[in-house]
C-alpha cells in the first residue's frame, strides 16, 4: 500500500533541510510507514547528506498505487 501521508511528510521535512528528523528515522518506522517505497527514502536520506543540507526544490508527487509506491520530483538550484 502507498502511505501518501508519509510521502508527503518525508518531502517536506527534505525541503526544509530538516536533518534532525532525518537522522532519528528508524529502519523499522521507514519499514512501517514507508511500505515498498519506503526504502528509496533511504537513499534520499543519504543524498541530503551529500548536499550538504542544500534545501531542495519540491516539484511533484503522485502516488502511483499500481506500482506500490509513490513518485517524487525534487530539485537542486544550482546544480548541474
Amino acid at each position: 500500500m502507498v502511505n501518501e501521508e508519509w510521502d508527503r511528510e518525508m518531502l517536506e521535512r527534505f525541503e526544509a533541510g530538516d536533518i534532525d528528523y532525518m537522522h532519528a528515522l528508524t529502519y523499522e518506522e521507514v519499514e512501517e510507514c514507508g511500505g515498498y517505497g519506503g526504502h528509496e527514502a533511504l537513499n534520499w536520506v543519504a543524498l541530503m547528506g551529500a548536499m550538504k543540507g542544500a534545501h531542495p526544490d519540491y516539484v511533484a508527487y503522485e502516488s502511483v498505487p499500481e506500482w506500490i509506491t509513490g513518485m517524487s520530483y525534487l530539485t537542486y538550484p544550482g546544480q548541474s
